[in-house]
């Protein structure tokens, strides 16, 4: 890495050129390019068998801390198949963010045959200060949901072309600074980075992190079966945010799959926003409604139980259940596991003290559950996920390129407000402030 400098801000311009030596392709070849949780979907030109070219466009990320870029190339398999298209390799690279002049490079694919070249080029911002007018298009989203219903909004960034949610914290909620001064140290790969933090002069402030338009709820109420390998890779990443969170001893008690995001490659993704503004949410509340790290494995126990048996827990109290805890015999002809129930059963154990987690997060880490992980191939995301979230329906790969973040087609279809250009001028003078926050 080219710097240790968390303060590092810009611009980094990433241009796709060709691939060469690559198996299986042809022109549904489409590749995902990841910079810090932000994305691009770009799909391909057919030349011929060998060798071809991208598009040749320059795209262009913010910059707010030192990250690599993650490239996935994948041929498209149709609007038919629901579950990911074929994997044609992955590659990643550290751009320089102290050589500002255009660097070529030929990246090799990891595991797999073929390279890809690409040239990254990094522009430093005039000015730590960011303003209203650097934004466009805001949108109230609809398919968005914070905890506590604060208003959230879809903005682009113009020079970036980048998209972000931004939360609206009014004046007389809590100083996220002094509520949760560790939350702005989160690195965590499967939990959405606050990137900006903006304040407007009648004390409003706006927190801004990656826009992304798949949630895990939408895959629970899509999904036709319970695919085991699949639940346990999610329940792995689950695990990973809630164990992240303890370690800056940040509780929550109250996750739930409206606020955990699926990327266009199938991992999943934490959205840290509802951390400064969240309120109670009865349905993944643990039954001694305490906001403690055992309540936190409660909820990660009734995520998991919708996930693994597509529906959530019988109603608890302090007492008992209103009915008994129920597995499925199978599913897709597959029978339960054995150690899922097991592991289910006591994460929802109604004492919070003999619950699995109660005597820190190794305990779950270290259940039968999840005896197949690698721990360390999954925080480099260097697993293949089996389900991906659904690419654009009105823009297939082939001879153009397209991106997701700018597709409303999967918005819920109530109607969107969009606020007029007089109402964003009531905010001007926002500070840039990402990472200090």
């Amino acid at each position: 890495m080219d710097s240790t400098n968390d303060s590092v801000r810009g611009i980094l311009e990433v241009t796709l050129g060709q691939t060469r030596d690559l198996e299986n392709h042809d022109f549904r070849q489409y590749e995902i390019v990841f910079f810090d949780t932000s994305y691009i979907i770009c799909g391909a030109s057919f030349s011929d068998n060998k060798r071809w070219p991208y598009d040749g466009r320059t795209w262009r990320f913010d910059v707010t801390r030192p990250a690599e870029l993650q490239i996935w190339l994948y041929r498209h398999r149709g609007r038919l198949h629901s579950k990911a298209d074929t994997f044609l390799g992955k590659t990643t690279f550290q751009p320089s963010f102290t050589n500002h002049e255009a660097s070529p490079v030929w990246l090799n694919l990891h595991g797999k045959a073929g390279a890809i070249k690409i040239t990254t080029k990094f522009i430093p911002a005039d000015s730590p200060l960011i303003f209203t007018r650097h934004f466009e298009r805001m949108d109230i989203l609809s398919n968005h949901s914070t905890a506590s219903m604060s208003p959230t909004i879809r903005c682009r960034k113009k020079d970036s072309d980048r998209f972000y949610v931004f939360i609206i914290m009014r004046p007389w909620e809590p100083d996220y600074r002094a509520e949760n001064p560790a939350a702005i140290q989160i690195n965590c790969p499967f939990i959405l980075p606050l990137r900006f933090a903006l304040r407007c002069s009648d004390g409003r402030r706006f927190l801004a992190c990656t826009y992304l338009n798949y949630s895990l709820s939408e895959y629970l109420e899509r999904r036709d079966h319970v695919d085991f390998s699949e639940a346990r890779l999610f329940a792995a990443q689950l695990f990973c945010i809630v164990e992240c969170l303890h370690g800056l001893d940040i509780t929550w008690g109250r996750f739930r799959p409206q606020n955990i995001y699926i990327d266009p490659v199938g991992y999943l993704a934490f959205s840290n926003l509802d951390i400064y503004a969240a309120k109670k949410v009865d349905n993944y509340l643990s039954p001694e409604i305490q906001y403690t790290k055992n309540a936190d494995w409660w909820s990660f126990g009734t995520i998991l139980y919708e996930i693994l048996t597509g529906h959530l827990p019988p109603k608890a109290t302090d007492n008992n259940y209103s009915e008994a805890l129920a597995f499925p015999a199978s599913s897709n002809g597959i029978p339960f596991p054995k150690a899922a129930e097991d592991l289910l059963t006591r994460l929802l154990d109604l004492d919070p003290l003999r619950r699995l987690g109660a005597n820190g997060p190794d305990e779950v880490k270290s259940h039968p559950f999840f005896d197949e992980i690698d721990w360390d191939k999954l925080v480099k995301k260097e697993y293949v996920p089996s389900f991906q979230a659904p690419l654009p329906q009105d823009r297939w790969p082939g001879g153009e390129e397209f991106c997701a973040e700018e597709v409303k087609s999967v918005w819920r279809k109530e109607k969107l407000r969009v606020l007029s250009d007089e109402l964003l001028d009531q905010f001007e003078g926002f500070e840039y402030v990402r990472p200090g926050v």
